[in-house]
């Protein structure tokens, strides 16, 4: 509730003081567990690193798909399939966190909705995805792609890829405050998951619920 307070007064960095406070109180509750060996630590990641890279080239990943002449169509859909999740996942979370912003134009809005391309934006907000898909894959970590809590960003302010930049140099340090990190209860990370989650509900007011060809996709 106070999160919310805070983030509808607009106090800078409302979230992050949220979680912040959220861990603190909740140290003299139990809820917070102060343990030195949670999270993984750095070291632990850099070891594992000869196992994981490349792992998709080798035999046991993309090697191993296709082995079996039985499997091989299976092995096919099963790729189409994420493949066009993850491409229709990230294209509805640009846009819908595009928008906020306030990036796109009415002829960029336009052109989405009637043109057979994309804008430069999003044309380049794409490319960055999907190298980022693909070298995140050869380093055998879960998938790298544009999240809905982009909005928490935008919602402090965030308009410009100096953000993004800000994010990188946070993700970086934390890899090596990681068991620091790791003591932050859920109790403390759901109320900013659920506000973020209100950010993201403002985008429904644009779609036209009376056109059921906009409304049912």
């Amino acid at each position: 509730m106070l999160m919310a307070v805070r983030v509808v007064r607009e106090v800078p960095g409302a979230i992050l003081i949220g979680i912040v406070a959220t861990t603190l109180i909740g140290i003299p509750f139990g809820v917070t567990q102060l343990s030195a060996s949670a999270g993984n630590s750095l070291g632990e990641a850099f070891s594992q690193l000869g196992t994981t890279f490349g792992a998709a080239f080798s035999s046991k990943g993309f090697g191993s798909l296709f082995t079996d002449a039985h499997h091989i169509m299976l092995s096919v859909m099963t790729i189409f399939a994420f493949s066009f999740s993850d491409i229709f996942d990230t294209l509805g979370t640009f846009i819908g966190t595009g928008r906020r912003t306030g990036i796109f134009s009415n002829e960029d809005l336009t052109q989405m909705k009637t043109g057979r391309g994309f804008s430069s934006k999003m044309d380049r907000a794409l490319f960055a995805d999907a190298i980022a898909t693909g070298v995140g894959s050869v380093f055998g970590t879960s998938n790298i792609t544009v999240f809905v809590e982009s909005a928490a960003g935008i919602g402090a302010g965030g308009r410009t890829g100096l953000t993004a930049v800000v994010t990188a140099i946070c993700f970086l340090l934390s890899a090596l405050l990681s068991p620091l990190i790791a003591i932050v209860p859920t109790q403390a990370v759901a109320p900013a998951l659920i506000l973020v989650g209100i950010m993201m509900m403002s985008s429904f007011k644009e779609i036209n619920w009376s056109d059921l060809a906009d409304a049912v996709p």
